[in-house]
């Protein structure tokens, strides 16, 4: 006789008999998860901000160097109204990836309210005249990681500008806007740039012991030449790294001639003497081989021992006297081993009409160019 089968046990099939996940279990289950992510959760997020505080450290080391890279192109200092289009332009990106970090928040550029190029604030844009200072060209960009910063864009107060600018890695500034700031030192990035190391001082002198023809004169990058203005020092001012100085002398046809050009990669000045410009004769400024540097110590020791009393009496030199005697002599040598005698032009039959002849009769002559430098070094001390 076949057992008979109530309705519900009839329609039940093999796995309904099998026991399902209970409360219990599934609470437990998911507290193991809960743990589990408790203790890896906070090594990702910091690997995770790791890699955002990483990336924003080069974003504004790439951010300040083409800032430096549109200057020295561009022989111009953008201020706070333009930096961001300035360094957008140069990198080839939109505004905003200057103006933003990667997490959205917008950084802050700041200049020191202290800054000075030719007298004035930024913006600046250089010009053949130069800019007769640089100073506290300082600059500041500041980025946070989770927090929207509380300061903005713009020239703060020097107490706020210098306690940013000392502020160490991984710490806040002490000021009052940023202890009630809610971010943490390490959340800001700031990048600091100090432009002054950009400028180079040029000094052009006019040593002529007349004013009469040739006179001396000067160029900057593509402007047109100019002459060197009057006065002990003639031009003394600043340019930017990488400016092109162009020397030139007025002819006796007031026509105006280049001599030659130099890249400015360095403080220099420049004498014009005797007809042409030379080079500096200052040590502090040269850099000097291992070889060279008993020479050279020889020499500034004979260059600052006291100037002789008797040698105006006596007809006697100075130690400029002997040092500008010994570089019109280096410097007739040099012309003459360029020119070597074999190359020599005759021109004609005229000794006093060739300029090898006249360079070093009027060097070497009694009341020549040596004696009169001589002369007026001496009496001047």
């Amino acid at each position: 006789m076949v057992p008979h089968l109530s309705p519900l046990t009839s329609h039940l099939s093999p796995l309904s008999s099998q026991r399902g996940f209970t409360l219990i279990e599934i609470i437990a289950v998911v507290s193991v998860i809960a743990i589990l992510v408790a203790v890896i959760a906070p090594s990702v997020i910091r690997r995770v901000d790791q890699a955002a505080w990483t990336k924003e450290t080069a974003d504004l080391n790439t951010i300040a160097d083409a800032y430096t890279q549109y200057i020295l192109r561009n022989k111009s200092v953008r201020g706070t109204n333009d930096w961001a289009i300035a360094i957008a332009n140069q990198m080839s990106l939109p505004v905003s990836a200057i103006t933003t970090n990667a997490r959205r928040l917008a950084r802050a550029f700041l200049v020191d309210p202290d800054l000075r190029v030719n007298g004035a604030v930024l913006p600046y844009s250089q010009a053949y005249t130069g800019a007769t200072n640089v100073s506290s060209a300082r600059l500041i960009i500041v980025s946070s990681l989770s927090r929207a910063l509380p300061i903005s864009t713009g020239i703060p107060s020097s107490t706020e500008f210098s306690a940013i600018w000392n502020t160490a890695e991984g710490a806040k500034p002490t000021t009052a806007t940023w202890t009630t700031w809610a971010g943490t030192g390490d959340d800001l990035r700031i990048k600091k740039l100090n432009l002054e190391p950009l400028f180079y001082q040029l000094i052009l002198v006019d040593h002529r012991s007349n004013t009469n023809p040739p006179s001396p004169w000067f160029s900057i990058d593509n402007w047109s030449a100019t002459n060197v203005p009057p006065g002990a020092l003639g031009l003394n001012k600043y340019y930017l790294d990488g400016t092109v100085v162009g020397l030139h002398y007025l002819d006796t046809t007031g026509a105006v001639q280049l001599q030659s050009r130099h890249l400015l990669k360095r403080n220099i000045s420049f004498l014009f003497e005797s007809s042409a410009w030379r080079g500096e004769v200052e040590g502090d400024q040269q850099s000097f081989s291992a070889s060279g540097s008993d020479f050279y110590n020889h020499a500034v020791t004979f260059v600052t021992r006291p100037t002789n009393p008797w040698g105006p009496q006596a007809q006697g030199a100075s130690q400029w006297g002997v040092i500008i005697a010994m570089y019109t002599f280096m410097f007739d040598y040099t012309y003459w081993a360029n020119e070597c005698p074999t190359h020599f032009d005759r021109h004609g039959n005229q000794l006093s009409s060739v300029p090898e002849y006249v360079l070093l009769h009027n060097q070497g002559q009694n009341n020549g160019n040596v004696d009169q430098f001589s002369t007026q070094l001496i009496y001047a001390r």
